[in-house]
């Protein structure tokens, strides 16, 4: 028996297996994710749930994340779980990228296998604490490392199996910040099966929510260089922003911008000197929900596109094309609009990094609650910047602001080129 379903099993069901942050195809087969460690099978035609997985039964995950990465014929996850004497540890775990099912259709019912039926844990990191875990939400892939950073801003578990229990508090009051204390990264090898190696690298405090990309490069021969960019925060504030109280007061609270104030920031790792670089802002503006054009993940790489994250701007709900070559960035707004996070999409046998289009969702400001309220799917070109193709939906209810998507082709009509799906959480 798991160490951590002795932990976990008093409260297990306290869990809510809603997963709602993201979505992540494995084949012709299509996951939604939360941080809670469960996954739903859904149907791309109508968006049921076919079959859910329990992943803390299967690897003994207490948390994982919604953002996976596919590399060749493998997806990669991160978790975290209790190990020896409860110890928390942060693991990175391996899935068959191709697909479980056993019938022709990614419509068809659920075959009784899914990714993390031949999932494996690949590697093992210790927290820096004997009772807490950092909070990660996202990491980072390249060809030879796995990239954990280990944010100051930590899970205390005593308190967490207590605010579980008397299921009166949510999982952020169980959240502590150390502001005195590091951000590490963890920085391990792809490259030894049975004992991978990790190395450690410590930067002043700061706090995150998504990673961008990474890739490696090198100055001399003899270097081994790693190049990290993430959105990043001084202070776990903008957390506190997403309340119901500090969203309802949010027009008379004059600090209520600066508490969702953060930069895209470049890290610069030197595996051979074992030293990092001390941080570098990439653009001055807030930029979350950051995509790349997914053929670039853990490559080097001249683009990425974000949500405007400066409320207190013009225009605060911008679209934003960054290209981190030059320092550089391009907006594209609409008034009273404000935007979903940017997914891209290339071109047919694509010619560039930027040769695609990008989809994003808009809300408009004003709408009625009762509905019918207006979204809009808006399609721009990414090299040019410019608004290709819109299309508004009437809705009888007022819509939330999404999470996070992917861009699904339908199989269906792909020999006639007449219709896509686009899935958001």
């Amino acid at each position: 028996m798991r160490l951590s379903s002795l932990f976990l099993s008093p409260f297990e069901s306290t869990f809510s297996d809603n997963a709602s942050i993201g979505i992540h195809p494995f084949g012709d087969e299509a996951y939604s994710l939360a941080e809670i460690p469960f996954a739903h099978r859904i149907n791309l035609e109508n968006l049921e749930t076919l079959e859910t997985v329990n992943v803390h039964n299967v690897l003994g995950l207490v948390h994982h994340t919604a953002h996976l990465h596919t590399w060749a014929d493998k997806v990669y996850n991160i978790g975290s779980k209790l190990g020896f004497s409860l110890r928390p540890c942060y693991v990175v775990v391996e899935m068959d990228a191709t697909s479980k099912l056993t019938t022709s259709s990614p419509f068809d019912e659920p075959s009784g296998k899914s990714p993390w039926s031949t999932a494996k844990i690949v590697a093992t990191i210790p927290s820096r604490w004997p009772l807490k875990l950092g909070y990660m939400h996202s990491f980072l892939i390249t060809p030879n490392y796995f990239i954990l950073v280990e944010q100051p801003l930590s899970i205390f578990m005593p308190k967490f199996a207590v605010n579980q229990l008397s299921r009166r508090k949510p999982l952020a009051s169980s959240l502590q910040f150390f502001p005195d204390e590091d951000t590490c990264f963890y920085v391990v090898s792809r490259n030894q099966a049975n004992n991978p190696q990790c190395q450690v690298f410590r930067a002043p405090a700061f706090i995150y929510f998504h990673t961008i990309n990474a890739f490696e490069t090198k100055i001399r021969d003899d270097d081994d260089i790693i190049i990290v960019d993430i959105s990043c925060y001084d202070d776990p504030s903008f957390i506190d922003s997403m309340y119901v109280e500090a969203l309802e007061n949010a027009q008379s609270n004059p600090d209520y911008a600066k508490m969702l104030h953060g930069r895209p920031k470049r890290f610069t790792l030197n595996c051979t000197s074992g030293q990092i670089t001390e941080s570098k802002v990439i653009v001055n503006i807030g930029c979350e929900l950051p995509k790349i054009n997914s053929e670039f993940v853990g490559k080097p790489y001249n683009y990425f596109y974000a949500m405007c994250a400066d409320i207190d701007a013009n225009n605060p709900g911008k679209l934003i094309k960054v290209d981190v070559v030059k320092n550089t960035f391009k907006t594209w707004h609409e008034p009273n609009a404000f935007t979903s996070e940017p997914i891209f999409v290339p071109a047919p046998n694509s010619k560039g990094e930027d040769d695609g289009v990008l989809m994003s969702i808009l809300l408009y400001g004003g709408e009625s609650r009762i509905g019918p309220n207006r979204s809009t799917l808006v399609i721009l070109h990414a090299k040019s910047w410019e608004a290709i193709a819109k299309v508004d939906i009437l809705s009888e209810s007022a819509l939330p602001k999404c999470l996070h998507g992917w861009f699904f082709p339908d199989e269906h009509f792909k020999e006639t080129v007449t219709q896509d799906k686009v899935t958001v959480s």
